[in-house]
């Protein structure tokens, strides 16, 4: 039996030009009250296949591509849990 916790935040449209990157990666944790250091972000963006520069960034300079990455980074932000039996 698997057994998943589903922890996901709404990839919104408009959420890109809002900030920065690493704005939009501390945004799920911040809902709970949990603040994300620059490292904690950092390696966030590269476990997503991003390079730390990013964190800068403004969501309006990304590719599509790069803007998945970014929600996949926000994602993995909210530490996900994945349960096999």
């Amino acid at each position: 039996m698997v057994v998943f916790e589903l922890k996901l935040v709404l990839i919104l449209e408009g959420i890109y030009s809002i900030g920065t990157v690493g704005d939009n990666v501390r945004y799920g944790p911040g809902l709970r009250g949990k603040k994300l250091s620059d490292d904690e972000v950092r390696k966030l963006l590269e476990m997503a296949d991003l390079d730390a520069s990013f964190m800068d960034k403004s969501g309006a300079e990304l590719s599509v591509g790069q803007a998945q990455r970014v929600a996949l980074a926000r994602t993995l932000a909210n530490s996900p849990e994945v349960t096999s039996n």
